[in-house]
């Protein structure tokens, strides 16, 4: 679902129902208070990933997989390329966090993946936590987003293998020059009422939803993309991180390679990962 630049003064709602026995839920959009849209949100399974990458074939950024299991409500979100190495994870208990997999000492001597030191030695396999906030009355919980601004969707010298396995991906458009496309997860209390979009998720532009996931926990996983500008200061600060770049390991930072860097902006209850191309 795409909502187009003619309803953003309009007023945008979403609501989750999910009956208790129910493996599956509904999401509805409404535009001032009028059912636009309805979807269908099926039961989380591991072999039934989504995979999102902003841009198309041959010119994008990371393509991120997100899954959850049937009999457990932890949510996981990695590179595709390199989930064996580092993910996301979002904890039922409310403990999520983004971590390394391995041993930190394996990590600054692997040639797949390598880490940005700005500040503080990382010597721990948990790179940034967060803490679930409380549940607010509509039900919606904003719990991390993923941002690509448009200037890091870069040319990819190689697309993850072949066309069948580029169909899986659902491809999010970049937004325009000086603007940066994001990946919003929200986990929902069904039943709780409208969640109001407008000034929560659109900040300019439209909003498209990409897919979720109901758990067993009885909430639901959904996933919307906006959009929003990128302002001079904010620019200038991401680009001194890309100067920086991998300082340890082996890794191949080569354009062939199509490198990307993952930065982490972390408050107590919400994360920010801006998703970069790793080679100047």
């Amino acid at each position: 679902m795409t909502v187009s630049k003619r309803y953003v003064k309009d007023v945008l709602t979403a609501v989750v129902h999910r009956g208790k026995k129910s493996s599956v839920a509904g999401l509805q959009f409404q535009i001032n208070g009028k059912i636009e849209q309805g979807f269908v949100i099926n039961a989380a399974h591991k072999n039934r990933p989504l995979r999102l990458c902003v841009g198309e074939p041959g010119c994008r950024s990371t393509v991120w997989r997100i899954w959850a299991h049937r009999n457990a409500s932890d949510v996981y979100i990695a590179s595709s390329t390199t989930a064996h190495a580092h993910k996301i994870s979002i904890h039922e208990s409310g403990d999520w966090r983004y971590q390394s997999i391995r041993p930190i000492a394996e990590l600054l001597d692997s040639n797949q993946v390598g880490l940005v030191e700005l500040e503080d030695e990382v010597t721990s396999r948990v790179l940034g936590s967060w803490r679930r906030p409380p549940s607010p009355d509509h039900g919606w919980i904003d719990v991390m987003r993923i941002v690509v601004p448009t200037s890091e969707v870069i040319s990819h010298p190689n697309t993850y293998g072949d066309i069948q396995g580029n169909q899986k991906i659902q491809w999010v458009a970049p937004a325009p020059a000086g603007f940066a496309a994001e990946i919003r997860f929200f986990l929902v209390q069904p039943g709780k009422g409208m969640f109001g979009l407008n000034e929560t998720v659109i900040q300019e532009g439209g909003l498209s939803y990409w897919g979720g996931m109901t758990l067993p926990s009885g909430e639901v996983l959904v996933v919307l993309s906006s959009t929003f500008k990128i302002e001079p200061d904010l620019r200038e600060h991401l680009q001194a991180i890309k100067q920086h770049g991998p300082v340890r390991g082996k890794f191949d930072s080569s354009y062939e390679n199509a490198p990307r860097i993952l930065t982490t902006d972390i408050e107590p209850n919400y994360a920010t990962f801006w998703d970069l191309a790793g080679h100047r």
